[in-house]
């Protein structure tokens, strides 16, 4: 929500990097779907999970951003799924999954992960997480220890305050028009969600009410406390672009809060490191965890 060095060209290049990119992937999927059986798993409070495992070796569980849908991380897929078991899911309300009447919570989305990972018989397991994926990711680690061995985050905060009193106000009282182009450009907020929207619905006319519900637990939530970060203790990399992303003294306010993690600051890295530099973010990641 924060942006550092306000430069229209820029923006308007890493958006637009970020639409090919969104494009390719989906591409990629319909291909990918082939080869790959997609399951779904169903909540103890009837929300229908949309999920697919491939490779083997240990477990990861990866964890995409608000309101979009595994297809956003096909590429960490791709690479990881040839060293280890890949469990990628689209969270409930997102992509293909559908949600309950149960409220939508960080701690619910964390339960249904410990939900599909019981159903898989799988006891433990590394957790990726990218934006609210990995606000997720910290829920996991922080009321369900047990099933983390290890923690990445992508551009993901602890607590709401780090962003600005003025765009969280925004956001919260925010209504989709479906008629106003603003709304429905694919490069821009919220219309870059609409694809994946539309993987379980035919039309928007449900989508608003999708995205207020989103938008009321994004602006109030996450409220870690310190001591809450104290008592995720499991090795944790803490990721984060230097512009375009999380404000970087709350992501250093993370890193030390955190008892036993590692930091990596993305040069001239934004928001979508997953889509805009892969390579590197797989190094980083590959690096993390092979080491004991």
């Amino acid at each position: 929500m924060k942006k550092h060095n306000n430069n229209s060209v820029n923006t308007h290049l890493y958006k637009q990097s970020n639409l090919l990119w969104f494009t390719f992937t989906l591409l990629i999927s319909s291909l990918y779907s082939l080869t790959v059986h997609a399951e779904r798993f169903l909540t103890e409070d009837g929300a229908s999970i949309s999920y697919e495992v491939t490779g083997e070796g240990a477990p990861v569980v990866l964890l995409h951003s608000g309101m979009m849908s595994r297809e956003d991380m096909r590429e960490q897929i791709t690479h990881l799924s040839k060293q280890y078991q890949v469990i990628a899911l689209d969270s409930r309300g997102q992509g293909r999954s559908s949600k309950a009447e149960t409220p939508m919570s960080y701690r619910r989305l964390a339960a249904d992960v410990v939900g599909l990972l019981n159903s898989l018989k799988i006891k433990r397991a590394h957790v990726i997480g990218q934006s609210a994926g990995g606000i997720t990711a910290l829920f996991l680690a922080r009321y369900h220890p047990d099933y983390v061995n290890k923690l990445v985050t992508l551009g993901a905060n602890y607590h709401v305050n780090a962003h600005p009193k003025e765009s969280l106000k925004h956001l919260a009282s925010f209504k989709f028009d479906a008629s106003n182009q603003q709304h429905t450009d694919p490069s821009q907020f919220p219309g870059l969600m609409i694809e994946s929207y539309k993987m379980s619905h035919p039309d928007l006319s449900g989508f608003g009410e999708r995205l207020s519900e989103m938008l009321a637990m994004w602006t109030t939530s996450p409220t870690f406390t310190a001591s809450d970060l104290a008592q995720i203790t499991q090795p944790a990399l803490v990721i984060n672009g230097d512009r375009y992303d999380v404000p970087l003294e709350h992501v250093l306010s993370l890193y030390q809060g955190l008892p036993n993690a590692q930091l990596f600051i993305m040069p001239n890295g934004d928001h979508y490191l997953h889509q805009t530099a892969p390579e590197i973010l797989h190094a980083v990641i590959d690096r993390f965890l092979l080491t004991p």
